[in-house]
C-alpha cells in the first residue's frame, strides 16, 4: 500500500484488480504503459493473492514503468471475504492519487487502443453533463481461441440498463467523485441485505445513469477475454446464479428510483427461477411460478417477453434447454448465439 498511499495527482487512475492472472496479466499492464496522453495518469494493480506468477509480473512493470505501475500485493485473498475490503482498499488507492476520472480493466482483459484515455478524457472535459463513457470492445472466448464482435447496442440510458447491461468493464471510464458518492451512499449495503451476490459493476453503472448521463464512443478499444472458469461461470448452475442476481438488481434498482417494476424483469427473474427449479426436479415450485408468470398481462410486456411466456406456460423445459445453450454459448459462441443476439435486440425495440 505504501507505493499508493502518496498524493500523485494524476487526471486518471485505473482500477485493476487481478488473481493468478499469469497468462494474461502482461497484456493488461501493457495496455496500460503504451497510453499515450497530455495528462498524467497511473495503474493501481492489486495482486490479490495469487498463487501463481502474476505478482512477479507485475513487479517487473513497476519497476520498468514506477510513475505509471502502482502494485498493491495481498498475503490474504480480499475478494473471498466478502465484506467489501477489496473496494475499500481500491477506493482508498485510487483517492490516494488525487484523480478526477476511474478507468476500469481487470487482470485478463487489455486494452488495444493507445488514444483510449485521452478520447474519453477530452469528451468528458467538455461535456459535464456526462459522468462515464464507454467503448465498443471486442470479446476473446479463450477455450475457442477465436474473437467475437456480438454487433449489440450499447444501453446507456438508465431505462436501457434496468432491461440489460451490454457495458464491458475495461471500457469504462469515469467521474472519481460519482464513483465515491456511489460508495458512501449506502446503496451496497442495502443490496446485500436484499440479495445474496453483489453483481459486480452493475449497480455502479445504474448508479451513474440515475445520476447523469452516459457516452459512448463506437470504435473499438479493448478486448474482454471470456473464461469459463470465471466468477460468472465456472458451471451452469452457478451461472444461474449469476443470472438471477442480475435480475435482482434490476428490480432493487426500479424500486429505488421510484419507478414500477416492470413485468419484463418479473418475468425474466422467474425463467431463472424455473430453470433451476427443474434442475432440482422441483414440480410444486415450476407450478408456482408458471401461476406468477401466468397473472403477468399481455399488454404489458415487451414483444421477445410475449414469446417467452407463451414457451414458459406451455414448455418450460424448453426454456430451461435453451439456457443450457445459452450458458455454453456464452462461454465459446457461434455465429447462431451471435445472430441471436441481433434479434433479440430488434426485439426490445
Amino acid at each position: 500500500m505504501d507505493d499508493v498511499s502518496k498524493k500523485i495527482k494524476a487526471m486518471v487512475a485505473i482500477r485493476c484488480i487481478t488473481y493468478n492472472h499469469e497468462p494474461y496479466i502482461r497484456d493488461a499492464l501493457e495496455g496500460f504503459v503504451m497510453q499515450k496522453t497530455n495528462f498524467s495518469f497511473v495503474a493501481i494493480v492489486h495482486d490479490d493473492a495469487s498463487t501463481d506468477g502474476t505478482a512477479a509480473i507485475i513487479r517487473e512493470y513497476a519497476e520498468k514503468y514506477p510513475d505509471i505501475i502502482k502494485p498493491i500485493y495481498e498475503t490474504e485473498n480480499q475478494y473471498s471475504k466478502r465484506d467489501g475490503s477489496l473496494s475499500r482498499i481500491m477506493n482508498a488507492a485510487c483517492e490516494a492519487t488525487g484523480a478526477k476520472y476511474i478507468a476500469f480493466c481487470e487482470g485478463d482483459d487489455y486494452w488495444t487502443d493507445s488514444l483510449k484515455l485521452q478520447k474519453q478524457v477530452d469528451f468528458l472535459e467538455h461535456n459535464l453533463e456526462y459522468g462515464m463513457c464507454c467503448t465498443k470492445s471486442l470479446r476473446f472466448y479463450v477455450e475457442s481461441n477465436k474473437f467475437e464482435d456480438l454487433l449489440v447496442p450499447p444501453t446507456l440510458s438508465l431505462d436501457q440498463l434496468l432491461l440489460s447491461n451490454t457495458l464491458s468493464t475495461p471500457t469504462v471510464i469515469l467521474r472519481a467523485d460519482l464513483m465515491y458518492d456511489y460508495y458512501d451512499s449506502g446503496i451496497l449495503d442495502e443490496i446485500k441485505e436484499q440479495m445474496p451476490i453483489v453483481m459486480g459493476d452493475y449497480p455502479l453503472w445504474l448508479w451513474v445513469a440515475w445520476k447523469s448521463k452516459i457516452y459512448y464512443i463506437s470504435s473499438p478499444t479493448v478486448v474482454y477475454r471470456v473464461v469459463s472458469d470465471s466468477a460468472s461461470r465456472g458451471n451452469y448452475k452457478k451461472w444461474l446464479k449469476f443470472m438471477c442476481g442480475t435480475y435482482s438488481i434490476q428490480h432493487f434498482f426500479t424500486i429505488k428510483i421510484g419507478k414500477q417494476v416492470s413485468n419484463d424483469i418479473i418475468l425474466r427473474s422467474s425463467i431463472v427461477e424455473i430453470a433451476h427449479a427443474i434442475e432440482d426436479n422441483n414440480r410444486e415450485k415450476i407450478t408456482k411460478i408458471q401461476k406468477k408468470i401466468d397473472n403477468l398481462p399481455y399488454n404489458t410486456l415487451l414483444n421477445y417477453s410475449k414469446v417467452k411466456k407463451l414457451i414458459l406456460m406451455k414448455f418450460p423445459k424448453l426454456i430451461n434447454y435453451f439456457y443450457k445453450w445459452r450458458y455454453s454459448q456464452e462461454n465459446s459462441p457461434s455465429w447462431i448465439y451471435v445472430k441471436f443476439h441481433l434479434i433479440m435486440e430488434l426485439f426490445r425495440k
